[in-house]
């Protein structure tokens, strides 16, 4: 039922820690963002949420992705620009806009990304 690049992908999106595959993944996966595929989607934003070694590539694709008419898709965005931390301060005035979205989950996600955004920033503020 899986394409093999479904598969590839999906494999891709599940390593973590000292298993990531390393920054040449990362034009793999933001690619699959813009495919018509859910799997595709989903899985690459997954992802870059797990591997984030490139944020100056990842985070302007994942924020688009908030604009996609797939709730799924949104919600996959949210959670992976959660994992930036701080880097991702550019992706607040979209997660902003999407605390209106009509999926809660995404409302959720988005309440959630903000928060630890915000709370990096806050947290690498230099001392007084």
């Amino acid at each position: 039922q899986y394409s093999l690049r479904s598969v590839a992908v999906m494999c891709l999106s599940c390593t973590t820690g000292n298993e990531a595959p390393g920054t040449a993944t990362i034009p793999v996966l933001i690619e699959c963002l813009g495919d018509t595929s859910l799997n595709l989607q989903t899985g690459g934003a997954m992802g870059l949420g797990r591997n984030t070694s490139v944020p100056a590539l990842a985070i302007p694709a994942l924020t688009g992705c908030l604009s996609s008419t797939n709730a799924k898709v949104r919600l996959y965005a949210a959670a992976a620009l959660r994992n930036y931390g701080s880097q991702a301060l550019s992706a607040l005035p979209t997660l902003t806009n999407a605390l209106a979205d009509s999926d809660y989950k995404v409302r959720g996600l988005a309440t959630n990304a903000i928060a630890r955004i915000t709370s990096a920033m806050l947290t690498n503020a230099p001392a007084k």
